[in-house]
């Protein structure tokens, strides 16, 4: 039970994380809460549920075919930083306030998909944390891995909605003009993480080798000296294959 609960807990603190990391998706969610009110907020928090399993299946299949992560990462960040530069510079260009429900199709959803898919580090959290540490879960009891994944998504969906909440708070206040200012301040944070993405991409595509865990998330993969295995024995303290 120990043992599932830090599975649980390690899950809700690495999602809420993430989803409060700033980033393309966040940055995104913002603009079109801002655009659109909550509701298309609340859609865009919870892309995470609908690509993160067939970016976890490519991530792998990818891994497999180049035997290189950070190629892979490379080609998918300057495919981002494209996209997300034309978020930014449909933001940028906004001409007029679009009032709650004078947009008929919004399209928020499907851009939160495409920019998700196009994001690279989803990828890299899946194969180098994620899958690792649910399989290691799995190891200690199918519980402890189904907390895991399910406290990792309360965590990020959760934690992106309560941004979503307050902004459309905080867009009651805004009238015409406030409202451009802020869309076009959105636009350039976009373009900003664009240009981080393609720089990201470049320096992927002239890397060689296997991407490495991050050094920070080592106590979580080494789950035989985390907390809740202490005095548990058992295990090799390796990654599963």
């Amino acid at each position: 039970m120990d043992s599932s609960f830090f599975y649980i807990a390690s899950g809700l603190t690495l999602g809420a994380t993430a989803g409060l990391m700033p980033g393309p998706l966040l940055a995104l969610m913002v603009s079109e809460t801002v655009r659109h009110g909550r509701r298309e907020g609340f859609r865009i928090a919870a892309v995470p549920l609908l690509t993160d399993l067939p970016i976890l299946i490519v991530a792998l299949l990818a891994v497999a075919v180049m035997s290189n992560l950070h190629l892979f990462s490379g080609i998918i960040s300057i495919a981002g930083a494209a996209y997300v530069c034309y978020l930014g510079i449909d933001s940028l260009t906004l001409k007029k306030a679009v009032l709650e429900g004078e947009d008929a199709k919004p399209r928020s959803l499907r851009r939160g998909i495409v920019t998700n898919l196009l994001n690279p580090h989803p990828y890299l959290f899946w194969v180098t944390v994620g899958a690792p540490t649910a399989l290691k879960g799995f190891g200690v009891s199918a519980m402890a891995a189904a907390g895991f994944i399910a406290g990792f998504y309360a965590g990020i969906v959760g934690s992106k909605m309560g941004v979503a909440l307050a902004v459309d708070r905080a867009r009651g206040f805004m009238g015409g003009r406030g409202y451009l200012i802020v869309m076009k301040l959105l636009g350039a944070v976009l373009i900003f993480f664009a240009a981080i993405l393609f720089v990201e991409g470049v320096r992927g595509l002239r890397v060689c080798g296997p991407t490495a865990p991050p050094r920070e998330a080592a106590w979580l993969l080494d789950w035989d000296a985390a907390p809740g295995r202490m005095g548990h024995g058992g295990g090799n303290g390796h990654a599963p294959a």
